[in-house]
């Protein structure tokens, strides 16, 4: 990405989504996704410091217009070096380059897939956010996306 800031530094946060009404397991949900069932099941015989049995659980889904595929995170001063901050100049437009956490997705016909960039992701980073704008160049920005050689029917 080309961006600009109006201060010396901020955090950026890159969301890859997909817009488009499905099923999706609940990772936003209470339990991230699972849900701990009453129920037990056991395996081989219980030792006096082990219980061989463990609560049964669940997947627990929710149906959404949206569902966030990958996510990353980058602070501005830290582009080229985690253990050398170097602060940005306000208004001066630099080149910034981050990759998202990896994770297999096959997105449906029909859906659409964005990119959303924000600045603090308060759900998964403890920074304080810096205030700053961000100017993003467009025109000389780009994405890259892997994809496979050749696409796989599924049912």
């Amino acid at each position: 990405m080309r961006l600009k800031l109006d201060r010396p530094t901020s955090d950026l946060t890159a969301l890859l989504v997909d817009y488009g009404e499905d099923t999706r397991v609940d990772y936003l949900g209470a339990g991230s996704g699972i849900q701990t069932l009453a129920t037990e099941s056991c395996h081989g015989e219980s030792t006096p410091t082990d219980d061989a049995c463990y609560k049964q659980t669940r997947v627990k889904t929710v149906t959404s217009n949206v569902n966030v595929v990958a996510r990353g995170w980058l602070d501005a001063q830290n582009r080229t070096s985690l253990s050398r901050p170097t602060p940005l100049k306000a208004g001066r437009y630099y080149g910034v380059r981050w990759d998202t956490l990896a994770q297999d997705y096959v997105l449906k016909k029909g859906h659409r897939l964005a990119l959303v960039l924000a600045g603090t992701d308060a759900d998964y980073t403890t920074e304080t956010p810096t205030g700053a704008q961000v100017t993003v160049d467009l025109h000389r920005s780009s994405i890259t996306l892997p994809s496979p050689t050749r696409a796989t029917p599924r049912p």
